[in-house]
């Protein structure tokens, strides 16, 4: 088994945050945000997690509650297989 390679950081500069996701690939950009949430940063954020039904996006409820607390953020799922309507 190989582990994970690689770096995961956000730059201290100004302008908003665009973070992207497919899968399990939203555990790193939900750090950043957890983390900006402990700092108390309010520099905007928008995620766009990808995956085929809605259902695939597991923290549904955790990034529905971000969006309706912080200001700041944005969430947009992004879907291949959505429900139809």
């Amino acid at each position: 088994m190989e582990a994970p390679l690689g770096e995961f950081f956000v730059e201290d500069r100004d302008g908003p945050i665009l973070l992207l996701a497919t899968g399990t690939g939203f555990a790193p950009r939900q750090s950043v945000i957890l983390d900006h949430i402990a700092w108390r940063l309010n520099r905007a954020r928008h995620l766009y997690w990808g995956g085929r039904p809605l259902e695939d996006l597991h923290a549904r409820t955790t990034i529905q509650a971000w969006t309706g607390r912080y200001p700041w953020f944005r969430f947009t799922p992004v879907l291949s297989r959505p429900h139809p309507g």
